[in-house]
């Protein structure tokens, strides 16, 4: 019975690891193609911190924020913060910056 357990508590950390994996992932190619359509450079992301949170309308979900970096003008660099909630942007905040 023991074992069980043993197994269950290796295949949650394993799933756990996989599904950040995979959000990180997302996260960098939604930062990507959100960075091309605003004629924006991207230079790089980062994963901030993750945590549980609870939703009237979702239930318990993973809340992901990611730092990233950008340039308007090629010159510069900027810094931003994407927050998914689950596998959904919940919001994408950035600083006033200087194009071309």
């Amino acid at each position: 019975m023991e074992e069980i357990w043993i197994a269950m508590l290796f295949f949650c950390i394993a799933w756990h690891f996989y599904y950040q994996r995979k959000l990180a992932e997302s996260a960098r190619l939604f930062i990507q193609k959100y960075c091309e359509e605003n004629q924006l450079q991207f230079m790089s992301i980062a994963k901030l911190k993750a945590r549980l949170v609870m939703d009237s309308k979702s239930g318990i979900q993973w809340e992901n924020h990611y730092h990233f970096e950008f340039s308007g003008d090629g010159e510069s660099s900027y810094e931003g913060t994407l927050t998914l909630r689950g596998t959904k942007v919940k919001n994408i905040d950035m600083p006033v910056y200087r194009v071309n």
